[in-house]
């Protein structure tokens, strides 16, 4: 992979130091944005040590970051999770016992925004009201939630955002790294495309971005060597109230090297690339819910497989435990050894197994070969357990597309009654549910 990028933080206009801290390395793909609160100057110390805390702890596991660049396996994409997760952990604890052993800065705590790239995927942990952003082909992404009073209270309804933007406490955070020796870290793994453009910064440039479509429109008409200069421009010219950190990446070229050889190829040669994954992917009914965010969240579990032809996918009276989006390729359902129809692009296969274990009602089994992403139950109702919006909107639509094929086979069966012909048997379309 090929990347560009560049950061500026700046103090503002009224902020007498800045409490930002960030640190671009590019050689290892780890880039890094702490916002520091506290009194006394004590926030420049929560970010500045944090922010050197978190890269040398990832620096110092640099062969797990290589093997992960050069293999960028689900296997290793997860060993990085861990490691990342693992050295915000490291953060909190060294800011919270310096907290403790000197008085002047105790209290003191930082937001955390960091990105470690792996192969053509990038790995984001974060903490507190920093946030990152993703701008691709024109469309603004914001990956993160912030983790303040104000957007919990939204999220679970308690206030409008306009009741939140009024409270007091709407920017208190409820998540920092350093006010307690531990901390939850939020992660999402994003996988890039050529010319994808990531943006991490502090609440300081944020704040004044309150429209995202005014982030799309700095970027589109800036070079990007200049793109870091003009977002704090932009964040000085609407007042500069706080500290403004900008760090920008861009992925130039996805190519690379080949092993013991100076030859480079494509990271996607035949398959597809992350962008016409999403494309495939949100036009499945039970993602019709998913906003940009979710959906890259939701994706992040998925485990991408090329199959070749007469793989069997699922089994008919076998419990189950996962379900499956097809990519390319084909698969036939077959029923008691007739084939009842044939699934592409797009379908979904077996989400019934997210809500009971019984045993499947048909078999799915490749036609040709065919990619396809799997999900397993526990990991969906892992993410579900810790995001409740996701969990509402994708029990919603499961239950929209279930009772959709109810409705379909109850219509079905009438017209056959009415016809005189009873025998599910003979009319085996009535079993072309899209539940399996």
């Amino acid at each position: 992979m090929k990347i560009s990028a560049n950061a500026l933080s700046h103090q503002g206009l009224v902020r007498k130091n800045n409490e930002d801290f960030q640190i671009t390395d590019v050689d290892l793909g780890i880039f890094i944005v702490c916002d520091g609160v506290g009194g006394h100057a004590s926030g420049q110390v929560a970010s500045a040590l944090a922010a050197r805390t978190i890269h040398e702890t990832l620096s110092k596991n640099r062969p797990a970051i290589e093997r992960a660049r050069a293999n960028p396996s689900r296997q290793t994409r997860e060993e990085l999770t861990l490691l990342l997760e693992k050295a915000v952990l490291a953060a909190s604890s060294a800011v919270y016992q310096k907290s403790l052993a000197e008085p002047e800065h105790r209290g003191m705590a930082t937001t955390a925004e960091i990105l470690l790239l792996a192969g053509s995927y990038a790995i984001l942990g974060h903490v507190g009201d920093s946030r990152a952003y993703l701008l691709r082909r024109g469309a603004v992404t914001c990956l993160t939630n912030d983790h303040t009073v104000a957007s919990e209270m939204v999220r679970n309804g308690t206030w409008t955002p306009e009741e939140a933007a009024k409270s007091k406490y709407s920017s208190t955070l409820t998540r920092s790294v350093g006010h307690q020796e531990f901390v939850q870290v939020d992660s999402l793994t994003v996988e890039l495309t050529t010319g994808d453009t990531m943006l991490l910064c502090s609440d300081g440039l944020s704040n004044y971005f309150q429209k995202g479509t005014e982030l799309g429109e700095v970027a589109r008409r800036t070079d990007f060597q200049k793109l870091s200069q003009a977002l704090i421009d932009f964040a000085l010219s609407r007042g500069g109230g706080d500290n403004a950190t900008a760090l920008v990446l861009r992925v130039d070229s996805l190519k690379t090297i080949e092993p013991d050889s100076e030859k480079t190829r494509p990271i996607h040669p035949h398959g597809l690339d992350a962008i016409q994954k999403i494309e495939i992917v949100k036009k499945v009914p039970i993602f019709q819910y998913f906003d940009p965010r979710e959906l890259n969240r939701f994706l992040s579990l998925a485990h991408e497989e090329t199959l070749p032809a007469s793989t069997a996918l699922l089994k008919e009276g076998e419990v189950g435990n996962q379900f499956f989006v097809i990519l390319s390729g084909s698969v036939s359902i077959t029923k008691s050894s007739q084939e009842i129809a044939i699934r592409s692009q797009g379908a979904c296969i077996g989400e019934m197994a997210i809500i009971d274990n019984q045993p499947r009602s048909a078999s799915a089994t490749t036609r040709e070969p065919t990619s396809v992403l799997r999900f397993s139950q526990k990991e969906v109702f892992d993410l579900m357990r810790k995001d409740a919006q996701i969990a509402v909107k994708f029990l919603w639509a499961l239950s929209q597309a279930v009772n959709r094929s109810l409705r379909e086979a109850s219509d079905q069966l009438a017209t056959l009654k009415a016809e005189g012909r009873p025998s599910i048997e003979s009319f085996p379309f009535l079993l072309e549910s899209p539940t399996i």
